[in-house]
C-alpha cells in the first residue's frame, strides 16, 4: 500500500493534472480527497506495519478501502479494481480483529515496566 499507492499520491500532490483527475467521491474537493487518501495510505500504513495503535489505525484504512471499492470504482469491473480494494479491506479487517500481537511496538513500554528485566 505504502510503496505503490501512497507514493504515487505523494508525487501527484504537486501535479495539477493529477489533482484535477483525482476522484472526489465524498464531494469535499479533489485536492482534499487526495490529501486524505495520501495521509491514510502513507502515515497509517507505517503505523500499522510498526504495530502502533493497530486497531485504531485500521479503521481509516478500512473506510478508505470501502470508499474506493464502492464509490470510486462502482462502475468498474469487479476484477481488478474493486477486488483489490476489498482484498486490502479484508487484510485490514483481519488486523483490526486480531490486533498488533506481542511484537507490536506499543506493547513494549507497557509490558517492560511490569516484567523483571534482570535477565537482560
Amino acid at each position: 500500500m505504502l510503496i505503490v499507492h501512497a507514493s504515487a499520491k505523494i508525487r501527484g500532490l504537486s501535479n495539477s493534472n493529477y489533482i484535477a483527475q483525482f476522484p472526489d467521491p465524498m464531494d469535499i474537493g479533489a485536492r482534499l480527497s487526495l490529501i486524505l487518501a495520501m495521509l491514510v495510505e502513507s502515515v497509517f500504513s507505517v503505523l500499522l506495519v510498526l504495530g502502533i495503535l493497530t486497531r485504531l489505525v485500521c479503521i481509516p484504512l478500512m473506510v478508505t478501502m470501502l470508499v474506493i471499492a464502492f464509490l470510486v470504482h462502482q462502475h468498474d469491473p469487479f476484477y481488478p479494481k474493486q477486488e483489490l480494494a476489498l482484498m486490502y479491506f479484508a487484510g485490514f479487517l483481519t488486523c483490526f480483529i486480531s490486533g498488533g500481537g506481542k511484537y507490536a511496538l506499543y506493547s513494549y513500554p507497557l509490558s517492560s515496566s511490569n516484567q523483571n528485566i534482570s535477565g537482560l
